[in-house]
């Protein structure tokens, strides 16, 4: 009787897409065929395909892995209807879900906030970008923001204001300002996005843009960053905006500064006071506005501008 079952329990697994190599491969590890064709199931119904589930055995993870880490994906914020194309997605470009998930470890290390990582990732891939760019982009171009509070010029009001370059999260910060600006996070859904252009490519519904290259990568971005915030807080027309309310948006023309850069003419910088402060301030997020270099995408019929 028992035989019968596992005959038939093959035959389903063959059917659904697996290979005799593969379920052999499965049984070596202890699991038997009524686990693997739970497993299998389980990731199917996810819409993960067959041939990523066989290259995923091939590279030495279990379907039993497998199923931990899509569990863990959906756990911290990934929709059951994005994990098949992010899963894929990430195969394809030469990542095993256990490599995406200690990824996810890096990212929450970072500051990107832990219920929200698996919907980070799914963004990222959805836009073009895999999970080990973006958390190797991400890393680069925070270890190249010092953290050190920049005064306001003590000229410009008898309070000395402050500001700081946080790492913050997803949704404020240099996270935000990264994966936001440089890598889409939530495009389709905020009203308008403008990117950093440093030659990348984004993704919206299978066709590929690519921006033009004005920073060699996340350190010369982080620098610029760092030294216009650093000259705003120098020039009397912008420092003069910080007078102890809760909020302060900069509109920076680049050459008030003495900044030029081919490409980008106008950014804008948005600044919140910290909780318990009178005096500091932290940079929520910033963006370019102005400059032919400068790509913006509306949702919706809007697209690119």
């Amino acid at each position: 009787m028992q035989d019968n079952e596992n005959i038939n329990i093959l035959k389903d697994l063959e059917k659904d897409g697996l290979s005799e190599e593969t379920i052999a491969k499965e049984a070596e590890r202890g699991l038997s065929l009524g686990e693997i064709k739970s497993n299998v199931d389980y990731l199917l119904n996810l819409k993960i395909p067959p041939e990523v589930i066989e290259k995923e055995v091939e590279h030495g993870i279990s379907t039993s892995e497998m199923v931990e880490d899509v569990g863990y994906f959906i756990e911290h914020g990934m929709s059951e209807e994005s994990v098949g194309k992010v899963v894929a997605y990430e195969v394809e470009h030469g990542l095993t879900t256990r490599a995406v998930r200690e990824y996810a470890d890096d990212l929450v290390e970072m500051g990107v906030s832990e219920d929200r990582v698996g919907h980070v990732i799914a963004e990222a891939a959805e836009h073009g970008t895999t999970a080990s760019a973006l958390t190797q982009g991400l890393e680069m171009f925070l270890n190249s923001i010092p953290e050190e509070p920049i005064k306001i010029s003590e000229d410009m009001s008898e309070t000395q204001y402050k500001v700081v370059l946080e790492k913050g999260n997803e949704k404020w910060g240099l996270i935000h300002a990264y994966i936001r600006h440089v890598r889409g996070y939530e495009m389709d859904e905020a009203g308008k996005t403008t990117f950093w252009p440093m030659g990348q490519k984004i993704m919206v519904k299978g066709e590929v843009k690519q921006l033009p290259k004005v920073f060699n990568g996340e350190e010369e971005l982080a620098g610029f960053l760092r030294e216009v915030v650093e000259r705003v807080s120098e020039n009397p027309e912008y420092a003069g905006e910080f007078k102890g309310g809760s909020k302060v948006i900069l509109t920076v023309d680049l050459k008030k500064l003495g900044i030029n850069v081919d490409g980008i003419d106008q950014v804008e910088l948005v600044f919140l006071k910290k909780k318990g402060s009178s005096n500091m301030y932290y940079l929520k997020t910033a963006y370019p506005t102005k400059g032919w270099a400068v790509e913006t995408f509306i949702p919706g019929r809007g697209g690119w501008q």
